[in-house]
């Protein structure tokens, strides 16, 4: 799996490891040790997550006290992304290069969906939250991305690659139609936000008051669907009250800063996390209160590691998620201090 994090002034950084994959055969070492790419939480069981690392796909059932490896018919170790089906949070897919693996036992096995090409290097996947069978997979090819209707087993081409890479997406859960996808481009304008209303027939650019810079994730208010947030390369959180139509910038302002995984509090959409990066500070976490009109770091204990991914417990705002370049860690404050799990 080869890829590219664009991290800083905008350099285009070479993922070495992608190059060395490693394969299921190999034994995964502890998730302490890994880059997690996506971290997620059952929505009917909170003290059950996946992690999508580079080391492999792991599960924990004992809220991060200890986490253990399900790799069992996966060719390839380097995950991107797992996602859990809303409506049966046992079936769950991953995404890697060449593919998307799904699970229908909670992880304990996986099998390979249809045929996705043309599309590759699956960097997320988001299924329906009323229709199981209707899926989303985004990512590099010569199609920003797929669909499937019938669960996985056969794909649908999407739009072409000239409108970007699809790097996230977000399904509006009171219009399953609507579907938002945070995308990459590699010609101006660079990047930005591609929405549709009819569920993948039609796509219109939703960029206006975005400053032109490389998107990373797209966050949509659960209990309002007007209301997302975009986290953007070389720039700061940007806000949408309008359904994507406008967006102005929230106040986390920092020159140099690239913002990475957010995530929106179910119990309180007020409340938004944001993992960033910048040469100066590196790694660092930011919470907002107030919907990104303030912020103020919420990164005690993670220290300079880079967080990629950030998930609430929707029972418990109080407790939150962090994939980073080293590890999960975890927080029973509401962000205040962070503490490894796993070791």
């Amino acid at each position: 799996m080869i890829r590219f994090k664009f991290v800083g002034f905008g350099v285009a950084v070479f993922n070495a490891w992608s190059l060395f994959a490693p394969t299921a055969a190999w034994s995964a070492k502890s998730i302490s040790a890994a880059v997690v790419n996506r971290v997620v939480i059952d929505p009917g069981d909170s003290n059950t997550l996946y992690a999508a690392t580079e080391i492999g796909v792991f599960k924990s059932t004992d809220a991060a006290q200890t986490w253990f490896a399900i790799n069992s018919g996966l060719p390839t170790l380097a995950t991107q992304v797992v996602t859990l089906d809303p409506r049966d949070p046992n079936t769950i897919y991953v995404g890697l290069f060449g593919g998307i693996f799904k699970s229908a036992n909670g992880g304990d096995t996986w099998e390979p969906t249809g045929d996705l090409s043309p599309l590759y290097n699956v960097h997320d996947i988001a299924v329906d939250p009323g229709d199981s069978d209707t899926i989303y997979a985004g990512g590099d090819g010569t199609v920003v991305y797929s669909k499937s209707t019938n669960g996985g087993r056969d794909w649908l081409a999407g739009i072409p690659a000239g409108n970007g890479h699809a790097l996230s997406i977000a399904i509006d859960p009171l219009n399953t139609s609507t579907v938002y996808m945070a995308v990459f481009r590699f010609f101006l304008p660079p990047g930005g936000l591609i929405k549709t209303t009819d569920g993948g027939g039609t796509w219109v650019r939703a960029e206006t008051g975005l400053p032109g810079t490389y998107s990373n994730s797209v966050a949509l208010d659960p209990g309002d669907s007007n209301i997302l947030y975009l986290s953007l390369v070389n720039d700061r959180v940007y806000k949408s009250i309008t359904g994507g139509d406008v967006w102005f910038p929230t106040a986390l302002i920092d020159p140099f800063m690239s913002a990475y995984g957010l995530a929106i509090d179910p119990n309180d959409s007020n409340t938004v996390f944001v993992g960033t990066y910048t040469p100066r500070e590196r790694g660092r976490v930011f919470k907002s209160t107030d919907g990104g009109d303030s912020w103020h770091e919420a990164n005690a204990g993670i220290g300079q590691n880079t967080t990629l991914s950030l998930a609430v417990d929707p029972r418990d705002g109080n407790t939150s998620y962090a994939g980073t370049s080293a590890g999960v860690f975890k927080s029973t404050d509401g962000g205040d201090c962070w503490f490894p799990t796993g070791q």
